[in-house]
Parts: C-alpha cells; structure tokens; sequence
C-alpha cells in the first residue's frame, strides 16, 4: 500500500509539474527586452522575427528555434536567448555586425560579410568597390590590417580579386592615389607608404605605387 501511494503520489506531482510548465500561466512570457539593438527600429526587428508572444509558455519556447530565426537578419552576427522563470521576462541579446565600409547600398563587416544596416550614421567610413566575394573578402582583410591614421584619410577601395587593390586617399585635404597590390607584405607597404609621406619633396604628390614595396613609385 505504501509503495502505491508512493507511486500514486509521483504520479501527482508529475502532472502537476507538467500543467504547471505547459498549461499554466503562472510560467508565460510577460516581457520580452532586445538588448544590443543599435536603435528602436532594430528592436522592433528583432522582437518580430523572434516571434515570441506575451502570453506564451516558457516552457514551449524553443531558444534554439529563436537563434535560427534571428541569424536570417542580415546585421545580426550573433544571438541569446535567456528564460526567467521567476518574473516572465525573456531576453534577447543580439551583437549586430559592426560596418567597416560601404559596399553598393549594403555595408561589409570584418569578414567580408554583406549586410544590410538601417538609419546609421556611416560617412565617415570608406567605400569598396569590387565585382566578385573575393574581391570583398580581401577589402576587408585589407582593411582590418591598416592602421587608424590610413583607415580615417581613406576614402574608397578598388579591389580586383585578392590579386590588386587601389586606395584613393585624402591626405591633408590633398587626393592620392595608393596603388597597393596584392595581400602580401601588408606591413612592409605601409611602412614605406608612411616613410615617403614624410618626405618634405612628396609634401604635394598625387599617386603612390607600393605594389612593390621595395621598388616604391611616387609622382
């Protein structure tokens, strides 16, 4: 007898968790909070594609299903999804792609990835020029090497594959044209880029060659 009350009394609690997590609603989503959305448009944005709904289970939640949902949002890198039991609240935290330059009317991120970025200040990034992936992936990683000083003058960048790139520079209110080459030896050219702009008698030039970065050209 006691070992069936015993049973019998599992049983209980067994359904009277399972009411509580699926039926009850003591445990449903009350508040949803986006953190990391670069404005109000892009909370909005990422609370829609979620889909989650005041009212709605926690236990039916499925974060995993959320993360799919959001990574088709072109400015999301990453994304969690975090459940409180205790007040109903769900948060999502998303890490949008940070832009380093202009690409047609998308932006491009570290990794060369195209991305589409809503109601953003970006002019004083530069502008990729490019026909092909390869050419984008090679702007970025081109991008990401050169220091702040090069970045902040740049003004846009011709790309060719990985095999050629041509930097149009801003320098001192002055245009200039950097022929850069391949993505070889990205140190060396910008040490020698730097060493001939010091140079008082390149005060006034407008195109530099450092594709060869041993053989420099300047006129």
């Amino acid at each position: 007898m006691r070992k069936a009350l015993t049973i019998f009394g599992a049983l209980i609690l067994l359904a009277g968790a399972s009411y509580l997590l699926g039926w009850s609603s003591l445990l449903t989503v009350k508040n949803i909070v986006v953190v990391g959305a670069l404005d109000t448009q892009g909370s909005l944005q990422i609370e829609n594609m979620s889909d989650i709904h005041p009212g709605e289970k926690l236990a039916r939640l499925e974060t995993r299903v959320v993360a799919g949902a959001l990574s088709k949002v072109s400015w999301v890198e990453s994304s969690r999804v975090n459940r409180n039991w205790f007040n109903g609240k769900v948060t999502i935290t998303v890490w949008p792609r940070i832009p380093i330059a202009r690409y047609t009317s998308s932006y491009i991120d570290k990794n060369g990835v195209e991305f589409s970025l809503p109601n953003i200040s970006t002019a004083k990034i530069p502008v990729v020029e490019t026909s092909d992936v390869e050419g984008l992936k090679f702007a970025a990683k081109l991008l990401t090497s050169l220091p702040t000083s090069m970045v902040s003058e740049l003004q846009s960048l011709r790309t060719r594959g990985s095999s050629s790139a041509t930097l149009s520079i801003l320098h001192r209110s002055l245009p200039l044209e950097l022929a850069w080459g391949d993505d070889t030896e990205t140190a060396l050219k910008v040490q020698v880029y730097q060493a001939l702009l010091a140079l008082p008698e390149n005060s006034k030039i407008s195109f530099m060659d450092v594709s060869a970065p041993h053989a420099p050209i300047v006129k």
